[in-house]
């Protein structure tokens, strides 16, 4: 059993570079997916949900749960 001492503090460790270009290309293929919706919104969203969801101390699922998000996101805006 692992125990923690008091006074340790456990951050998550900051995203990569290629944690931030997968976080890109997901962009892309939503900004590509979603051509009547304008690239800021769309940029907007991503780092939105990003900003959200940086914190938790797993970044492997990060660009997938980013995406998978943003796509919700912009398919309530389409039926609005």
């Amino acid at each position: 059993m692992l125990a923690c001492q008091a006074d340790e503090v456990t951050t998550p460790s900051a995203p990569t570079e290629d944690l931030n270009r997968t976080i890109a290309s997901s962009e892309t293929e939503l900004a590509s997916r979603y051509p009547d919706v304008g690239s800021d919104v769309i940029h907007a969203l991503v780092q939105e949900s990003y900003t959200r969801l940086t914190p938790a101390k797993v970044h492997s699922f990060l660009p997938i749960l980013v995406a998978r998000e943003v796509r919700h996101r912009l398919h309530d805006l389409e039926l609005a």
